[in-house]
């Protein structure tokens, strides 16, 4: 994704999670920067609230919603 060269009108991204694929706030904020410079909207699917870091690289969240799963709690927002 942070090769990615092309600008999209929107780009949906489901962030890892957890128990097979862990990551940091560290790297999941670095997806968010490429998200903001790669397309104008971003509809993304995390296992925390991200609002901070998506309104720190200039998106608006203009929905939001959590999905409950099993045990997981998945948090879908939708910004411009």
């Amino acid at each position: 994704m942070h090769e990615i060269k092309e600008h999209f009108d929107v780009a949906i991204i489901d962030i890892p999670y957890g128990l097979f694929t862990p990551i940091t706030v560290e790297k999941q904020c670095e997806i968010i920067k490429t998200a903001r410079r790669i397309a104008d909207k971003l509809v993304i699917i995390t296992f925390e609230d991200m609002d901070k870091a998506l309104i720190a690289e200039g998106f608006e969240i203009v929905d939001h919603c959590q999905i409950i799963k099993g045990n997981f709690i998945r948090t879908i927002s939708i910004c411009h």
